[in-house]
């Protein structure tokens, strides 16, 4: 397996596979945000003005949505990560995120959800490949960086649902402003300004094109929250291709082994997302109902 992995599967710092071009990348997709919610405040005259609270949570949410881009790319181009392995991980957001539903917004799970969040973390530690006691306590720091990516997911999904009364424009101009000032401080600490000369025209305008995508995602995200989405639900075939799709491209493309481990890993993943979430369980246990009919 090679130590390195370029961020091929990740699309913040697409044509850099370092820790400035990342944090340059996160710094245009700010601009853009900038530019974009600025733009359309104007054009459908809606007011900059914010409550407290809601300027604090955009600005909140903004950083966040930096500095996950920053440690996304630092993750997939960590000596000797995983893609699949590590793209798992970070959809194991589900497992605190269940606990931030169930205590802070009072979404009560029940018994079957619960069920699935156990099933999650076991389908983890099946991925890392059945480690003993003495593997788990010193686990290699690309883990620990997906892991930190899923906090962070945790995070940009609990802020989001936190302000979903804000205009989704009027959001993106202040979350883009914050993540332009915090990765802007972290360039400069990086002292990192000398990578610009030698990026490519594909990587302004490929980083320009995902900051037109961030705006929106964000929109829709916040969107989504205002109509009483919850923080866990995923829509598990799009989460299931995904992780799928990086595991075998991390076997062909990179050398991974496809360990038992994985196969399992995968398969708890689906049931896991079957039991946690109500709307698939239902759907299962619909098409369950038919076959007994038929």
């Amino acid at each position: 397996m090679p130590n390195h992995h370029p961020a091929t599967l990740q699309t913040v710092g697409m044509a850099s596979a370092s820790f400035s071009g990342a944090t340059i990348s996160a710094i245009v997709i700010g601009l853009v945000q900038i530019i974009g919610g600025l733009a359309g405040s104007k054009i459908f005259k809606l007011s900059l003005r914010l409550k407290p609270q809601h300027l604090i949570g955009s600005l909140l949410l903004g950083g966040i949505t930096g500095l996950t881009a920053i440690l996304s790319v630092a993750t997939f181009t960590c000596p000797g990560a995983d893609v699949g392995v590590s793209t798992f991980l970070i959809t194991m957001s589900v497992v605190p995120g269940a606990f931030v539903d169930s205590f802070v917004f009072r979404d009560r799970l029940n018994q079957r959800q619960w069920g699935g969040v156990a099933v999650f973390l076991l389908a983890g530690y099946a991925m890392l490949n059945f480690p003993n006691l003495q593997g788990l306590l010193h686990l290699e720091l690309w883990v620990w960086l997906s892991l930190g990516v899923a906090l962070m997911a945790v995070a940009s999904e609990t802020t989001s649902k936190w302000i979903r009364e804000i205009n989704p424009l009027v959001n993106n101009f202040y979350g883009g402003i914050s993540a332009v000032v915090i990765c802007t401080l972290i360039l400069i600490g990086a002292k990192g300004w000398g990578l610009i000369n030698q990026l490519t025209p594909r990587f302004w305008l490929g980083t320009i094109a995902i900051g037109g995508i961030a705006i929106v995602i964000i929109s829709l995200k916040t969107t989504t929250y205002n109509r009483g989405a919850r923080i866990a639900l995923k829509k598990v075939m799009m989460q299931g291709t995904l992780l799928t799709a990086t595991n075998i491209l991390g076997a062909v493309i990179y050398g991974e082994a496809i360990t038992i481990g994985k196969v399992v890993g995968i398969l708890g993943f689906f049931i896991a997302f079957s039991l946690r979430d109500q709307g698939t369980w239902l759907v299962i246990k619909n098409l369950l109902a038919r076959k007994r009919i038929a």
